[in-house]
């Protein structure tokens, strides 16, 4: 059994990666040096194994990144991280998809006020839709550009303050 203290929990998070094609994991722990600033938590909830690795590395540098690659692992993080934003596929394969998954996290009012992204390689207008439908604050389409990712998720975590006719 593996037991931290309240402070060394404080220090460390925990990332859950996909060791075979059956739903156990491996938990890996990255601990924060003592002069870092917290990063806010993000959720990327994909399935395919590259397309994590790239979301790691081009989030990594600004958020704490999570990966979850099915609905049992989703729920499973949600038990103990709090996301500030979550980043979810469409197409997510196994028991529910993406859509499906986004419908039952917004059928509980505590989570809604996390923003939702739905990343999909589908980029018509009725696939939007169903996106926006399910709860999806936003919709991205693959492949994805980074610059315009990191300011959309910028934007959904700090919105602009609505500007009064009078300034």
């Amino acid at each position: 059994m593996f037991t931290m203290s309240e402070n060394d929990r404080a220090k460390s998070r925990f990332v859950a990666f996909p060791n075979d094609a059956s739903d156990q994991t491996q938990v890996g722990r990255t601990r924060a040096t003592p002069n870092s600033t917290p990063r806010l938590p993000l959720l990327v909830v994909e399935d395919d194994p590259d397309t994590q690795a790239f979301m790691k590395a081009l989030l990594g540098r600004h958020y704490e990144v999570t990966t979850a690659a099915s609905a049992e692992e989703f729920w499973s993080v949600l038990e103990s991280l709090t996301p500030c934003l979550i980043l979810m596929d469409v197409s997510l394969k196994g028991s529910q998809d993406g859509l499906t998954l986004t419908r039952e996290f917004r059928a509980d009012p505590k989570w809604n006020s996390i923003p939702v992204v739905a990343l999909t390689a589908h980029a018509t207008t009725e696939d939007r839709e169903r996106a926006l439908e399910a709860g999806c604050a936003m919709y991205v389409s693959k492949p994805v550009d980074r610059r315009r990712l990191l300011e959309l998720i910028r934007s959904l975590l700090n919105p602009e303050p609505a500007k009064s006719p009078d300034s």
